[in-house]
């Protein structure tokens, strides 16, 4: 689980890092999510559809209490 609540702003080149090492843990039957996105971030994960490709959540908590796919 990745916390963002500091990331103010992420790259295509980043989100790229992110799709590959998702599929790589995914490979290996493992889940990377995010959580704690700032609002800029959310709105690039939203247009790029990113959020189709991890899990999303609004807080740390609710990202280690539910299970995973």
């Amino acid at each position: 689980m990745l916390d963002l609540s500091r990331l103010s702003y992420i790259s295509s080149a980043s989100l790229r890092i992110l799709m590959i090492l998702s599929r790589k843990v995914k490979s290996q039957q493992g889940v990377i999510a995010v959580a704690t996105m700032q609002p800029v971030v959310r709105e690039i994960f939203d247009i790029s559809k990113f959020t189709f490709v991890l899990p999303c959540f609004g807080s740390v908590a609710e990202a280690l209490s539910r299970p995973m796919p």
